[in-house]
């Protein structure tokens, strides 16, 4: 965005792929410094996520009424981690990070207008809600999947014809959003004659293949923001809870496991249905906001329909509120590890930048006639991360590798003004035989 500026980075990027109000934001910031855009942007973004915190809290409360102090404390809690969860952090990250969260606002709004309302105009509503928060940032749509057909579930507690008939309405809703995004892009890139390959229902096959491939990283690795297997673990001490208590009080409720198995399946399908026409982004934490959302929703789930905790001194509610709280913890504390990881790659990656600038500035004393300098970096896979930074996630990727990112991360941290051109064959074979047959950091 430094390097091209507000208005040509606004039309190529957001514009070009559908984010409309991304597109008209930087628009009219165009003449804010970059520095209090971003300022500006995190704050209202965080502004807007506790907000959005504050709605789910109202829903939770809405469900089943709630006195207990220590029991609202837990509910608060299930609302936070339903949006600040561990992979909502990768957002901040961002520019984006406004329209991300504008978007799950939107979805929010339009989750609690289905779940209570039932005639055409509030259908419409949704409608309207779904497509503002869609043409804000597409890579949430699965959030408001997730989120809407679950709070179904967990209000009726079973799947009868009104459930399925509001599930039909919803994927309605988001089939006609979806699809009036992508016209929209499709004109657009058609009057500025511009490329879009992000959408395409000619690879769907090996997209599924993709998708079947990624499982491992998103559930696994959860997207190298928190340890391996550590959500996974979570969510399965939460469901074995959920079956012993099954198991102890049949006449309480006898489909606890199932419906929370078919939440469990809805949040899988509803994250990677949307990559089924394109797998860009699919290795971003901020496209899985709804799995990280998963451990929330289970346990609002288990605290409408069942008794869990409405005593807080039995063995059970003991158990599942250490286990909230336990959960609640690791989030934050992954949220403090991530955010030193990214301060710690922005000193490497101004160390190493200066470093190639020395260098450049050594082989341009002993040149008479280069008129500009040429630099592209080599993106082996080795050097894709530091490796005084273990984590391996987006916000830990050195950004001098990157395609898109490299120049502009050269000219930030050093001053300069480098400009990208597409240099000869013959000048980049004259300029690689000048290297050291060992220095790969540059070219």
């Amino acid at each position: 965005m430094v390097d091209v500026g507000y208005k040509f980075y606004s039309t190529y990027w957001p514009l070009k792929d559908g984010r409309l109000l991304a597109y008209i934001m930087y628009f009219v910031c165009a003449k804010l410094p970059i520095h209090i855009l971003n300022f500006i942007v995190s704050v209202l973004s965080i502004a807007i996520s506790c907000y959005c915190v504050i709605l789910i809290y109202d829903m939770i409360l809405n469900l089943k009424e709630q006195k207990n102090k220590l029991i609202k404390f837990v509910l608060l809690s299930l609302a936070y981690l339903a949006i600040f969860n561990f992979m909502y952090v990768e957002t901040i990250y961002f520019i984006e990070t406004l329209t991300i969260s504008l978007s799950m606002l939107m979805y929010i709004f339009a989750t609690r207008i289905l779940i209570n309302n039932n005639n055409l105009a509030n259908y419409v509503k949704a409608g309207i809600l779904v497509l503002i928060g869609i043409f804000s940032y597409q890579g949430t749509i699965s959030y408001f999947i997730i989120l809407s057909i679950s709070l179904l579930i967990i209000k009726n507690n079973k799947i009868n014809r009104e459930v399925i008939k509001k599930i039909i309405i919803i994927g309605l809703i988001t089939f006609l959003c979806v699809l009036t995004n992508i016209i929209f892009v499709k004109y657009i890139c058609n009057y500025l004659n511009i490329s879009q390959n992000r959408f395409s229902i000619n690879n769907i096959l090996d997209n599924i293949i993709y998708i079947i491939c990624n499982l491992k990283y998103v559930f696994i690795n959860s997207c190298g923001l928190v340890y391996n297997y550590l959500h996974m673990f979570f969510i399965a001490i939460l469901f074995i809870i959920a079956i012993i208590y099954n198991w102890k009080n049949k006449n309480e409720l006898a489909n606890i496991t199932f419906n929370l198995l078919l939440i469990i399946l809805i949040t899988i399908f509803a994250s990677f249905i949307v990559f089924l026409t394109s797998v860009s982004s699919i290795d971003c934490a901020r496209m899985y906001i709804g799995i990280g959302a998963l451990f929330s929703i289970m346990c609002i789930y288990l605290y409408t329909n069942t008794k869990i905790l409405d005593k807080t001194k039995n063995g059970f509610s003991i158990f599942l509120i250490m286990l909230i709280f336990l959960f609640l913890l690791i989030n934050i504390i992954s949220y403090i590890v991530n955010i030193e990881n990214v301060q710690k790659k922005n000193a490497l990656e101004k160390k190493y930048c200066n470093l190639i600038k020395d260098e450049l500035i050594n082989e341009l004393t002993y040149t008479d006639n280069l008129k500009g300098c040429i630099i592209r970096i080599e993106g082996h896979e080795d050097d894709i991360y530091f490796k005084e930074i273990k984590a391996k996630n987006k916000m830990t990727i050195n950004e001098i590798i990157g395609d898109e990112s490299a120049i502009s991360s050269f000219n930030v941290n050093t001053g300069l003004n480098i400009k990208e051109i597409s240099p000869t064959k013959d000048i980049i074979n004259q300029y690689k035989s000048r290297l050291n047959s060992g220095d790969k950091r540059y070219m």
